[in-house]
């Protein structure tokens, strides 16, 4: 008898089994083979099979090293054709008896893991007042719209020249400056503007010439001689004062990247909106955006202002225009939110780039905060201005008559510097401004605290595809600022969401391998029980 030829009547207990995985792994897949070979595979009951490669695959499923005790009877496997890949292996691991035990087992696992991704992940989505579904961002890009005017950095020339470069390049044209009120006789033709630099402390304002558009920057420049007169080497510094342009250095958004626009609503619903903002509200084409946005929320306080209560669920479905005559029959009250989406969706039609904003804020089960309102872009400005209908706090404005937002409203009542600020409020009879905005600070206070985010709400209103739902939880999450901002909670939302993803595509394709090479088992046992059936006469050659 050749070391090829095993007796299947020889016992399994003389292989010799090395344990590098699991303990006892190895020596359980033996016995578990003495026990079956008897009556699962019939190939092995006719020596078909050997059985050191039967030992070698089923250790193998549980990460052990079985060899053979004599030499020359290792990868002789079953006579099957030449297999490649894993979906081969899978097919002479069945034909062999493993197959069950290991492949099975490793699919299980996989299932488990990618079943407990998917459940962290179900727990994010729906865990989102918790900041899971927003990401915390600085002033600059909730408040420095891309299509303003900015300054996004300086370029030094050789003999003090400074080229200060734009965020909107006008085009070339030719450019000249006045340093301190005093024109010079420089003049500078570039897509950005040139200034020379002179020692001292300057203000030096740019404009076009034969243009509109100009802007004042201001400088110290430090000589390398006052520093080299005092023994001291330095080269020449510069130092930027301030400028009537933000500097940019932050990304930045469209306004309507926030705002919503009249094709997210229905348009029968926008036709009746804009009859009612000419006929009942009273907007002209030659008013402001202030008294657009005072007459709008004016008539809204007038409509609504006494019918607050819990809204139904009827409610969340409807549109603006649809909850706005829904609470207006009686059959349903409103909360904040409706009231922000009905003056969102008004001033939309009126042109006013609106978008909603939210306050929110919990700690260990307490809510620290809960509203929602709006603000509105003034384009005389170029500022957003708060609008919030439920408070009656229609526009707020500062000493210097600047309209103000959500964030310097909360920094001024944390600092309890509200002095100055004056607000519009619709009265019995119209809109009226009150001077002493601390009338209003306890309404405030019960929202604006330390641990309060401001969540700015990018327009998902009437999103409600799967495409649109995965955008906004992943690619376009809203954007927050808070006194503590920590985007942990984002980071670890996209780690658990792609790590999902690419385990699923991994269990997908190891399921696709493992039923390709169930049937391949299955179609080559049945050709060897036939092959040694009485009736087929037939003999498998020895390899």
């Amino acid at each position: 008898m050749t070391s090829a030829e095993i007796k299947p009547t020889e016992p399994v207990s003389k292989l010799r089994v090395n344990r590098v995985g699991s303990a006892g792994a190895a020596d359980s897949v033996a016995k578990w083979l003495v026990h079956t070979r008897s009556c699962l595979y019939p190939p092995f009951r006719r020596g078909i099979c050997r059985v050191p490669s039967l030992t070698l695959w089923a250790a193998g499923s549980f990460g052990a090293n079985a060899t053979p005790e004599r030499s020359g009877q290792t990868k002789k496997g079953c006579p099957l054709p030449h297999r490649r890949g894993l979906a081969s292996k899978m097919a002479g691991c069945a034909a062999t008896g493993s197959f069950e035990i290991g492949s099975t087992n490793k699919l299980s696992l996989f299932l488990l893991i990618f079943i407990l991704l998917a459940g962290l992940n179900y727990y994010v989505f729906r865990n989102k007042d918790d900041g899971w579904l927003y990401r915390y961002v600085g002033y600059g890009t909730l408040y420095c719209p891309a299509e303003s005017q900015g300054i996004s950095g300086f370029d030094l020339h050789p003999g003090g020249e400074l080229q200060i470069k734009l965020t909107r390049q006008i085009g070339s044209c030719v450019w000249q400056s006045s340093v301190d009120g005093i024109e010079e006789d420089h003049f500078y033709e570039s897509p950005d503007p040139i200034i020379k630099l002179i020692p001292g402390s300057h203000t030096y304002h740019v404009r076009q010439k034969d243009a509109q558009f100009s802007f004042s920057v201001s400088f110290l420049m430090t000589p390398s001689k006052i520093y080299s007169d005092a023994n001291y080497k330095c080269a020449d510094n510069y130092e930027f004062l301030g400028s009537s342009l933000p500097l940019v250095n932050f990304p930045r958004h469209s306004i309507y990247d926030f705002a919503y626009k009249k094709s997210i609503y229905p348009q029968e619903d926008v036709a009746e909106a804009q009859g009612m903002l000419k006929n009942e509200m009273g907007l002209k084409e030659l008013d402001s955006t202030e008294d657009k946005i005072i007459k709008i929320a004016c008539f809204l306080q007038r409509q609504l202002s006494h019918l607050p209560g819990i809204p139904g669920d009827e409610m969340k479905s409807m549109s603006p225009l649809k909850q706005y005559h829904h609470v207006l029959a009686g059959d349903s009250g409103l909360w904040c939110s409706n009231f922000a989406m009905i003056f969102t969706f008004f001033a939309t039609c009126a042109d006013i780039p609106t978008r909603l904003v939210a306050l929110k804020g919990n700690m260990d089960g307490f809510k620290l905060s809960g509203h929602i309102f709006t603000e509105s872009y003034v384009p005389e400005q170029q500022r957003w201005a708060l609008v919030d209908i439920t408070s009656n706090t229609i526009m707020l404005k500062t000493k210097s008559g600047e309209f103000m937002n959500a964030l310097g409203l909360l920094h001024a009542v944390l600092a309890g510097n509200t002095d100055g600020i004056s607000a519009v409020q619709f009265g019995d009879d119209g809109a009226k401004r009150i001077t002493d905005f601390r009338v209003m600070l306890p309404d405030w206070k019960e929202y604006l605290n330390q641990g309060t985010s401001i969540v700015f709400y990018f327009p998902y209103l009437y999103h409600h595809s799967w495409h649109s739902k995965i955008s906004h939880y992943i690619l376009k999450p809203d954007l927050a600022y808070s006194l503590s901002p920590s985007n942990n909670k984002h980071y670890l939302k996209l780690l658990l969401f792609y790590s999902a993803i690419t385990w699923g595509f991994f269990c997908f394709s190891y399921l696709i391998l493992f039923l390709k090479g169930l049937l391949v088992s299955r179609r080559e046992r049945s050709l060897m029980d036939e092959a040694e059936s009485p009736q087929g006469n037939a003999k498998i050659p020895p390899s």
